[in-house]
């Protein structure tokens, strides 16, 4: 079926926002697209968890720099060291299995060998699709989600699993079986994972009203031990979905469902001082600055206005500050450097209908953008643990490619085909 730019334009960028909860789209309702509410966010609210979470074979975080003492020098010429240590990219290839490959360019492994073909797939078949590979902070296990959907006449069987790939022992296993999750996080120091609930679809009971009795919280599963627990509580009568830890594992960051569509507010929990935040607003994809007091998004909630920009806040919403032109064009999916002194996104030059994405980095602690070289449906953006150069994804869904950018000179290498590419930690 031939598509417009626009059409393309808008089912990427959509693909980017909301990939996280493909699989809240996919079964249940999903989470809020209209535009946000401003309110004042609350000073006083129940508490929740009366501990951090229990930490699981400790490593040590390193401390970060401040946002406001973050470098503010450009990008600076500089070359990868043949000696540092090598790590893999996990990522999906072309055959829509989890695989891990080399960025030498040496052979790789494949993790899985039943995903469906992405063209030609047969409807009589189990459709078994493959996403959301996340790396522990240690770099040692690898988890990623396992979907099967099978149609028969008018009825559809689901089946949901969590894998775990162990890199020392070059075995995967399933760690969490028919319980379908609504996002998920490695928390830092531990092989513990945070998760959401599917939304109960009786939740909803009209529109922009909610049953409270009905909202479910966020779990957490220790993978070495299997033992589960209630992680924060839906302390507002909201449904919590898409968990993302802060840097120091201090603060748990997740979207308050309101509607069926779109993004939910952005809400977090403060582990030690055993308080839950919401900004009672909606904002698109965003990234925990290093210093964990921190918060860089877009406001790509659902589908583009033409308007969205790069913004970075403290952690109760307030003191909003640009980081990428205001006059400039649409940017969008922030992702930082693993030191924190740059800051990759997306920015369209052309507008939404363009289909062309520069790669653009800035400087974290403010600077001049720059951008890394333009890209058909620029995909993933993907740090190399080094900081030295980017993993990328680009062009449409079904022949999407991957390519090493270096962060020196934009020049690149091909990795290939395969979509979002995820680099292994340093250990």
């Amino acid at each position: 079926m031939h598509r417009t730019k626009e059409e393309t334009a808008v089912k990427r960028i959509a693909l980017i926002s909301i990939v996280c909860l493909m699989l809240l789209a996919a079964c249940a309702p999903a989470v809020q697209t209209a535009a946000p509410q401003e309110h004042a966010v609350p000073t006083q609210l129940p508490a929740g968890p009366t501990a951090l979470p229990p930490t699981l074979e400790p490593t040590a975080i390193p401390p970060t720099p401040t946002v406001e003492t973050l470098p503010t020098a450009g990008p600076t010429q500089s070359t990868p060291d043949a000696a540092a240590p090598t790590t893999l990219l996990a990522i999906i290839n072309a055959e829509g299995n989890v695989a891990l490959i080399s960025p030498s360019g040496s052979a790789g492994k494949t993790l899985s060998a039943d995903a469906t073909p992405r063209l030609n797939a047969d409807p009589k078949k189990p459709n078994v699709t493959f996403c959301c590979a996340s790396w522990s902070s240690d770099g040692r296990l690898l988890a990623y989600q396992r979907y099967q959907t099978q149609q028969k006449g008018t009825e559809v069987t689901n089946i949901f699993e969590l894998w775990v790939y162990d890199v020392s022992s070059g075995q995967s296993r399933v760690v969490l079986q028919n319980e379908q999750t609504a996002g998920y996080a490695w928390q830092p120091g531990t092989h513990r994972i945070a998760y959401g609930q599917m939304v109960d679809p009786n939740y909803f009971t009209a529109r922009g009203q909610n049953d409270p009795a009905r909202a479910r919280g966020i779990l957490s599963l220790d993978v070495d031990t299997g033992e589960k627990a209630e992680l924060v509580k839906p302390e507002r009568g909201l449904s919590i979905v898409s968990p993302v830890w802060s840097p120091d594992g201090r603060y748990l960051s997740f979207d308050e469902v309101l509607y069926m569509e779109g993004r939910g507010q952005f809400a977090c929990y403060d582990f030690q001082g055993k308080k839950y935040t919401s900004w009672e607003k909606v904002i698109g994809g965003y990234a925990w600055a290093p210093d964990s007091q921190h918060i860089v998004y877009d406001h790509l909630a659902y589908n583009p206005s033409g308007d969205e920009r790069i913004w970075i806040s403290d952690l109760q919403g307030q003191n909003e500050q640009s980081l990428s032109p205001r006059d400039g064009p649409l940017a969008y999916g922030p992702v930082f450097s693993p030191k924190g002194d740059f800051l990759a996104y997306h920015a369209q030059p052309g507008g939404p209908a363009s289909g062309d994405y520069d790669l653009m980095v800035v400087p974290a602690g403010g600077g001049e953008a720059k951008s890394l070289g333009s890209f058909p449906e620029l995909g993933s953006i993907a740090w190399a643990p080094d900081g030295k150069q980017l993993a990328i994804s680009y062009g449409p869904y079904e022949n999407s490619q991957l390519k090493l950018v270096s962060l020196a000179d934009g020049s690149t290498g091909d990795l290939g085909p395969g979509s979002f590419p995820v680099w292994q930690p340093l250990p």
